[in-house]
């Protein structure tokens, strides 16, 4: 689209050149022709929040720009998954041959170990370690379940609290928002206008849910800075751009420059975290074996002090 294809066009070329992605395109093709928006016609291929951003940025004339920063966004996305994964790669080797290691260590060598310390109360490792984790993967299931049940803002709300990684999705969000109220105030609609429209989004979105607290609360008086500051997902920069007293112009320029900000800073985060991957998971493969050396050895010198 960028050197001048149409959106048709764009997906015809997408068939022939790109032979994996040609039976989608030729489906989003088909629903184009039937009358649907490019947004309603991909919703089942990409995530609902992508989904949104490219709703809005067609029906303000935006799509072309939108889909360029999606796409760099998907591709620092991509980049980062396989990064991750070159990173896995030797640790998960090495994880493989670990747990073979303390299975067969759990099934020949610690019995043997606790009929020579005398001990016939043998205890069942195993299981222990099966039962945990277990116990492991059902508490990640719950959470997951939970988290979905959530309305979206307490949704992130959890999740920028989480260690470690919250800081990732605090500034997702703030990208998020950014981002898509730049494309809204480029086409000139005020704050009023901007809620009126995302009315028209899924309700189990993150902007909708918003757009109905803005909505509830201008009603009554209150100002934006007011509202938005009791989402904690909301940065206060964020608040203070919107609410500072700027033209229409100005506040998409605002916004322009944020959420390249807050991109900047997620991709940053995420390669800060993944450079300590490699290292935590050797650490802590060094404490398991460590763990294990000493349910063997502990046993015998127990039995040879024993005997002398």
């Amino acid at each position: 689209m960028q050197i001048g294809f149409s959106l048709s066009q764009s997906l015809d070329f997408i068939i022939k050149t790109e032979p994996q992605l040609a039976a989608v395109s030729c489906q989003v093709i088909n629903s184009i022709k039937m009358g649907n928006g490019f947004a309603d016609s991909i919703v089942s291929y990409i995530s609902q929040e992508l989904s949104n951003q490219i709703k809005i940025a067609e029906s303000h004339g935006q799509l072309q720009i939108t889909l360029a920063e999606l796409a760099e966004f998907s591709s620092k996305k991509l980049e980062q998954n396989k990064k991750l994964k070159s990173l896995l790669v030797y640790p998960l080797i090495l994880g493989v041959l670990l747990t073979t290691l303390l299975i067969l260590i759990e099934i020949f060598v610690l019995p043997q170990v606790s009929q020579l310390s005398g001990k016939s109360n043998s205890q069942h490792h195993l299981l222990k370690i099966t039962g945990v984790l277990l116990l492991v993967i059902f508490s990640i299931w719950g959470m997951v379940k939970y988290l979905n049940s959530r309305l979206p803002s307490k949704r992130f709300g959890l999740l920028i609290k989480l260690p470690i990684i919250g800081k990732i999705f605090r500034y997702y969000v703030n990208y998020y928002l950014a981002s898509n109220l730049m494309v809204l105030l480029k086409n000139g609609l005020s704050i009023k206008e901007i809620i009126l429209l995302i009315k028209h989004l899924p309700a189990d979105s993150l902007i909708f849910e918003l757009g109905q607290q803005v909505a509830q609360q201008l009603q009554v008086g209150a100002s934006y800075r007011q509202i938005t500051s009791h989402y904690e997902i909301i940065a206060p920069e964020l608040i203070a751009l919107i609410d500072g007293g700027k033209t229409v112009t100005e506040m998409a320029q605002s916004m322009m420059a944020y959420s390249k900000t807050m991109f900047s800073a997620m991709v940053q985060e995420s390669n800060r975290l993944m450079s300590f991957v490699q290292p935590v998971i050797f650490l802590t493969i060094g404490i398991i074996i460590t763990v294990t050396y000493l349910q063997i050895l502990l046993p015998i010198y127990d039995s040879v002090r024993m005997v002398y």
